[in-house]
């Protein structure tokens, strides 16, 4: 099955996405972090996504296949002064696992 979808991530999916980083983290060098994640707990993780949720600034999707997270990406506006240029958000990178890229996702 080639079918995935991509949602908000939600606290649920807490302890899926901090075993999915661990993953990637394994597969290259230019990640912030290597195959032992982020260190952080599920606890924190959960509470970090239910601000997600909460929020009109930030927003993070995660893709899933079959029920297994298979890549995330967020995008937070940036917390500008100056009202001109409030329109400015931060984005994090999609990341795909590699066994799911064939998927076309993140090809």
């Amino acid at each position: 099955m080639n079918d995935f979808i991509i949602e908000n991530a939600r606290p649920e999916d807490a302890a899926a996405i901090l075993d999915y980083l661990k993953i990637v983290g394994r597969e290259t060098d230019n990640l912030n972090m290597g195959a032992e994640g982020i260190p952080i707990t599920v606890e924190v993780e959960e509470a970090f996504l239910r601000s997600m949720l909460d929020s009109s600034d930030d927003v993070m999707y995660a893709a899933k296949a079959d029920g297994e997270i298979i890549g995330i990406a967020n995008v937070s506006r940036l917390k500008r002064r100056m009202k001109r240029r409030r329109h400015g958000a931060d984005g994090g990178a999609p990341c795909f696992r590699p066994e799911k890229r064939h998927r076309t996702a993140g090809a």
